[in-house]
């Protein structure tokens, strides 16, 4: 957070996303799964393999990680005996709960909500209108401050976005209104077949 957070108005636009939270605590988004290497540990551990495994499934994985982490190395006592173990011996896995999709790399975790509010989902069809009609306008070769009508053949979901973000769609494509109609070619709106065309205002 100390080294990125003055860039979240940055990260927001670049990812599409609405809010950017630094959190210390990942473990409501987090699973966290820890398994022996048999292939590292086995040739190291001998005899007490069955016992690592058995501690490992008791084990606070998170607390688990961070120790070998922060240290290199840990303890644990396998047949009444203090054994060392390594990063090496262990296979670790992190996944996310349900409702968020999670990337981890060198005790960093990056977690997606991907939890779709109708909300979210009218404003995701309005920015594909918005992307749509703007290739329309460098199709057509219309100047960068044309002023252009929007006409669309729009199922109920479509309609109710293009009607919800109707200023937002008119803004970012220089469109005086938005107009329904039929018998327009169809092109694909995040999988709602759309009729879209757009003219220039004289």
């Amino acid at each position: 957070e100390e080294k990125i957070g003055y860039m979240s108005d940055l990260i927001k636009e670049e990812l599409n996303v609405k809010e950017v939270v630094f959190e210390k605590n990942m473990d409501t988004y987090i699973n966290y799964t820890l398994k022996p290497d048999f292939r590292a540990a086995g040739p190291v551990l001998g005899a007490k393999i069955k016992a690592f495994g058995a501690a490992i499934a008791k084990a606070d994985p998170k607390a688990f990680l961070a120790e070998l982490e922060k240290n290199g190395q840990t303890v644990l006592k396998l047949n009444d005996e203090d054994t060392i173990i390594t990063p090496d011996m262990i296979s670790s896995s992190v996944s996310a709960k349900e409702g968020f999709d999670v990337a981890h790399e060198n005790g960093v975790s990056v977690i997606l909500n991907t939890e779709l509010s109708k909300e979210l989902i009218d404003e995701g069809l309005a920015r594909e209108l918005i992307s749509k009609v703007q290739q329309l306008r460098k199709s057509k070769n219309f100047e960068m401050m044309d002023r252009i009508v929007i006409y669309l053949e729009a199922d109920d979901e479509v309609r109710s976005a293009a009607e919800l973000f109707n200023g937002y769609i008119c803004s970012e494509t220089l469109a005086n209104s938005v107009e329904f109609t039929q018998d327009l070619e169809k092109v694909d709106i995040n999988g709602h077949k759309t009729g879209i065309d757009v003219k220039k205002v004289e």
